[in-house]
């Protein structure tokens, strides 16, 4: 209870020899309320990402793993498919990731064989203490987004999502796309009431962030694996 100052000063003025109470402690971030049961999305995301080389052993010492590319996310009540165009030090590496069913499905395009193939699993073992805290509520390109922080051993990200934006069924399929995030990742993002698409994430050194969405009926085609990924 708060009290005004007056108040305050009555109270020690009237039993000078008791202690005052100490200042209660500030209160821990709240998870972000669950938001209204969203309708399901039809349209693109785009996101642009960007790494910075780093030297790894056994390269020499020369920069591996930097390089700056686009992610295109279509996503439908169908299903969602993801195709990024990465530019990696001159190299340039394309993939495409097409994501149907519940459970999810996830199967990523062979170039060799000209065909969608089954996507490993993700590792189902976490790299450590899994911890992570809710930052604060922010608004980015037009949405309103749920900042947190989740550390896996020695890892730590930064994600904004906005939950809301797709249905639940299209949430885990654009989780699915990923063969990176362990399950324990999409648990911690539930708790937190941040289950939804990534509008920013920092992880290390790479910065993947959403430049805009565009909401529009989308070709069965896109969803069917018998369609291969345009050049």
């Amino acid at each position: 209870m708060n009290l005004p100052l007056l108040a305050l000063t009555a109270l020690v003025s009237v039993a000078p020899s008791k202690k005052p109470a100490a200042a209660p402690a500030a209160p821990a971030a709240q998870p972000a309320p669950a938001p209204a049961k969203a309708a399901p999305f039809e349209g693109y995301l785009f996101y642009k990402s960007d790494a910075q080389a780093k030297p790894v052993e056994g390269s020499r010492g020369r920069p591996v793993g930097g390089g700056q590319g686009m992610v295109k996310l279509a996503v439908s009540p169908r299903g969602v498919r993801s195709e990024t165009r990465f530019n990696n030090n001159g190299r340039s590496v394309a993939n495409t990731v097409l994501v149907t069913g519940s459970p999810p499905v996830p199967q990523m395009w062979n170039e060799g064989m000209q065909r969608f193939v089954p996507m490993s699993p993700p590792p189902q073992a976490t790299k450590g203490e899994v911890k992570s805290e809710l930052l604060g509520r922010e608004k980015m390109v037009g949405l309103d987004t749920v900042h947190v922080r989740i550390m896996e051993g020695a890892e730590v990200m930064e994600l904004w999502t906005a939950p809301g934006l797709v249905d639940d069924a299209q949430m885990d399929q654009i989780f699915a796309t990923s063969s990176r995030l362990s399950p324990v990742v999409a648990g911690e993002l539930k708790k937190l009431g941040a289950w939804g698409p990534v509008v920013r994430s920092v992880r290390g050194a790479g910065v993947v962030q959403l430049e805009r969405l565009e909401r529009t009926p989308l070709n069965a085609a896109i969803f069917s694996p018998s369609t291969p990924p345009v050049p």
